[in-house]
């Protein structure tokens, strides 16, 4: 979608939008596996309308 940025999806079918998602160094050109920790943005809404928005504390991609 436009204006859209990346989305998580979780294994169990979740989406997540992460406000700060570019702050971790990821290659995301061929949708890497990722475990994350993250906690509800609660005041903050998305344009994406695709899933709760979220805030990441720790991020480290799965080989």
């Amino acid at each position: 979608m436009d204006g859209c940025s990346w989305v998580i999806q979780l294994d169990t079918g979740e989406k997540l939008q992460a406000v700060n998602l570019f702050d971790f160094e990821i290659d995301k050109k061929n949708e890497p596996r990722i475990s994350i920790v993250y906690k509800e943005a609660e005041a903050m809404a998305g344009i994406c309308m695709v899933g709760k928005m979220v805030e990441i504390s720790c991020l480290k991609v799965i080989n």
